[in-house]
């Protein structure tokens, strides 16, 4: 069919594929859409249509999917974990958070954003700021791995230097975000040694290496250790004019001191341990604060921050204090372009650490540290090998035994657990929190014992 064959398309009456087609093609300057899709490598394109069953009416595809969905099962216990864990969330948290007032709120990184969510989401600030120590926090990034990726671009915005230094042993999806933040910026992403626990090693830091930037530490790491020595990391950082970041679990700073008042300068991590449901991984939350209230380091920082201020009538109100995106500012001077960050999660964080309080903060942390201990001596007791056993753990530990893949497929399939997150054939990481009773850990020992028998024999 010629072009000139084809009505042009109306708003008002159905129109042909041909007609829709050939107005983008028209729009786009090519002749077909096979030009469009030139640049994609002719032996990874797909030779066939796609084998999709259809199209059927709503009320039979809702059919299908609940028929599919149906089939899913949730397990009796979890024990995954990897910086997404389930926590208990009171009651009252979902009575905030489900308010009209703040669930349908009119976008709210918008100049016109309700007083009610900017005051949210500045007692955000306040509480994310006394947790870490630190003097200012943004409200909420995507989440933790590209919270990491903004801190390694504002360190080297800070100083002016091109490497960020990353232990060798870390959240590897969050290592993965880092390097694609990296890519264009000019800042190299450089592994540091870390011991056979898994805990970085100080000494390994190339202390004459020029250009650095910012180091990065985990405390808690990804393997459940803690850092004892957090402040070194901090002088040996500040002694080569760099910067240091410190990736954290927040639960944990109910029993563990704020990184910002170990000499951390960027704290970041991930916050949907504070009131937000798993969700088969999301929405997530990044959290995001620096130690310096100097104005020249917080107009570096990405998101946006909000402040109190007085209207013209004297009367306190709130306001967006600093939005530096591209969006709102030249882009030459725009330091992120985070747009719709995660300001629910936020005010979630904000409403579940308004009602646990601090003293039940520190309640739910002294729980997951004394289940992770306890869980290790049982293991261990039970003839499995922690490697890191006699260190200080939060939450999340390494445990080892051959054939570990195996085993922890067995023990989902028979018992219903869901042991961890395997990391090889012979390594899985369990993560246990105040969700687990001492009957629940019991039970998880056996399952693996058992398991671990049917599997190896042994």
């Amino acid at each position: 069919m010629s072009s000139s064959n084809i009505r042009k398309s109306s708003e008002f009456v159905p129109n042909s594929d041909a007609t829709i087609i050939q107005e983008m093609l028209d729009e786009s300057g090519i002749s077909s859409v096979e030009e469009l899709f030139k640049d994609v490598p002719g032996d990874i394109r797909l030779k066939r249509p796609l084998s999709v069953p259809g199209p059927f009416p709503e009320w039979v595809v809702e059919k299908n999917v609940a028929g599919m969905l149906s089939r899913n099962r949730a397990p009796r216990l979890s024990f995954l974990g990897g910086g997404v864990a389930s926590h208990y969330i009171p009651s009252e948290v979902f009575e905030i958070t489900g308010r009209s007032e703040f669930y349908t709120s009119y976008t709210p990184y918008q100049p016109s954003a309700t007083q009610g969510m900017l005051q949210s989401l500045f007692e955000y600030q306040s509480m994310i700021c006394e947790l870490t120590g630190c003097g200012v926090a943004n409200c909420s990034m995507y989440d933790g791995a590209s919270a990491l990726g903004e801190a390694a671009l504002m360190a080297a915005r800070i100083t002016c230097g091109s490497k960020f230094l990353v232990p060798a042993r870390m959240d590897p999806q969050w290592k993965e975000v880092l390097k694609v933040y990296c890519v264009g910026s000019g800042v190299e992403v450089i592994e540091f040694e870390c011991d056979e626990n898994g805990l970085p090693v100080l000494e390994s830091i190339p202390t004459k290496m020029e250009g650095i930037s910012g180091i990065y530490v985990e405390n808690p790491t990804f393997e459940g250790l803690i850092v004892a020595d957090l402040n070194e990391f901090a002088e040996l950082a500040h002694s080569m004019k760099a910067l240091l970041v410190v990736g954290v679990d927040p639960i944990s700073l109910g029993i563990l001191e704020g990184p910002g008042n170990l000499g951390a300068d960027i704290v970041i991590g991930e916050g949907q341990p504070l009131g937000s449901p798993v969700n088969f991984g999301g929405p997530l939350l990044g959290i995001f604060a620096c130690r310096d209230k100097n104005q020249n380091v917080v107009r570096k920082m990405p998101g946006r921050i909000i402040g109190m201020t007085k209207d013209s009538a004297g009367r306190r109100a709130f306001c967006m204090t600093f939005q530096t995106r591209e969006q709102h500012i030249r882009r030459e001077k725009a330091t992120s372009n985070i747009c719709s960050n995660e300001a629910l999660q936020a005010l979630t964080a904000a409403a579940y650490l308004a009602v646990v309080g601090g003293t039940g903060l520190k309640r739910i942390a002294e729980c997951c540290a004394g289940n992770c201990e306890y869980l290790i001596k049982e293991l261990s007791n039970a003839g499995f090998s922690v490697p890191s056993k006699g260190l200080p753990h939060f939450k999340e530990f390494v445990l080892v035994n051959e054939k570990m893949n195996d085993i922890s497929r067995k023990v989902l399939e028979k018992y219903n657990i869901a042991s961890g997150i395997i990391i090889s054939d012979e390594k899985l990481l369990v993560c246990t929190t105040e969700l687990h009773s001492k009957e629940d850990l019991d039970d998880f020992v056996k399952a693996m014992t058992a398991a671990r028998k049917e599997v190896t024999g042994a």
